[in-house]
């Protein structure tokens, strides 16, 4: 992951967020004093960086020389407990070594993973490296999503695919789970979000759906009235919706979504959809957000797959009732000749319906 450029100002104390595993490359010479010729950087714990060009070693702490392209880059070891608990001061010294000018840095880091199955084994692991690519056969990688498209409703003539909600929790059975992991400290601070997003193209292929149990709503009367007249879960992204701001909820936590496929992959459509987690860094009054880290988990719709008809069969089944003795005497006589497998499902099985045969 590239480190984003950062600019900061001497004689000014920075706050910044920074999400573990990204940097921050800040140019040296752009933040500099006029008559800078040294610097010297120092740092707590959690906080990583190194100096490029690399210096040469020197005693601790002892101011290095500016280059012209001397630039620093910034890592957050772990996620953070509260807000600017990770520290990092820069000094710029003049040519007798008298100190020009500081600047002080104040990090807040987060942990961001927008996770998914990608390795298929029905578990959504964390991070997987191959989360936002897709491979085809039995050494490929990348998640599946499935069309929803039988009917929970049992009296209504309306595919699941075509309503947007979740009319019954069987029907969460129908859809791909993808978790939000997020580590930090209790909020983020003031003006960053997390939103998650979907192309255009994407949306007509695909919705979100939210457990609302994961969410931040509270346990007054009032919610818990208000959640029992509600979706438990809420549609986050949809053809009417491309973009969503989702909580944040502090700490070490988890946050189940439900991915649903809506159409079968065709010649207009070759079946892969990314879903995109952002986290938003604002900039000043009357300007959006901009997204200073982005992660992508990626799904392919399966194909419709149907067995011809024209194909040499392999079982047979059929049902036994109390009337269809000389029907099933004539199949067993088919089934032996055409040396297939004849499974029979007897009464207490099939519960008088014959027609599941």
């Amino acid at each position: 992951m590239h480190p984003r450029t950062f600019r900061v100002d001497y004689d000014h104390v920075t706050s910044v967020v920074c999400v573990v595993g990204s940097g921050l490359n800040v140019n040296l010479n752009r933040s500099a004093p006029p008559g800078s010729e040294f610097i010297s950087v120092k740092s707590t714990a959690t906080v990583q960086y190194s100096i490029s060009p690399r210096p040469r070693e020197t005693s601790h702490l002892s101011p290095i020389p500016l280059k012209g392209n001397s630039a620093l880059l910034i890592r957050m070891s772990r996620a953070s407990d509260y807000e600017n608990d990770g520290k990092l001061s820069i000094r710029y010294y003049g040519e007798k070594k008298d100190v020009l000018g500081r600047v002080l840095l104040h990090l807040t880091a987060v942990e961001i993973s927008l996770d998914v199955d990608a390795d298929r084994d029905g578990v959504v692991e964390k991070n997987n490296a191959n989360k936002g690519s897709w491979k085809w056969g039995s050494n490929g990688h990348g998640a599946i999503l499935l069309v929803n498209c039988d009917s929970e409703q049992m009296f209504l003539k309306i595919l699941d695919s075509e309503q947007d909600q979740v009319s019954k929790v069987s029907d969460l059975k129908d859809m791909s789970v993808m978790v939000l992991r997020t580590k930090g400290p209790a909020k983020l601070p003031e003006g960053y979000k997390l939103t998650m997003h979907i192309s255009q193209g994407d949306a007509e292929s695909v919705r979100v759906f939210r457990d609302r149990s994961s969410g931040v709503e509270s346990n007054s009367l009032q919610n818990l009235l208000f959640n029992h007249f509600v979706k438990e879960y809420p549609l986050v992204l949809s053809n009417e919706v491309l973009s969503q701001e989702v909580p944040y909820l502090g700490g070490v936590s988890e946050m189940k979504f439900y991915v649903e496929g809506l159409r079968y992959p065709d010649k207009d459509f070759d079946g892969l959809i990314s879903i995109n987690l952002s986290l938003l860094e604002p900039i000043s009054d009357g300007l959006p957000e901009t997204p200073i880290f982005t992660d992508t988990a990626v799904f392919r719709v399966a194909p419709w797959i149907m067995t011809p008809n024209t194909l040499q069969p392999v079982e047979v089944f059929v049902c036994c009732t109390s009337d269809n003795y000389q029907f099933l005497k004539g199949m067993r006589n088919l089934v032996t000749k055409s040396g297939s497998k004849l499974k029979i499902c007897h009464e207490y099985m099939n519960r008088g319906d014959r027609w599941m045969q």
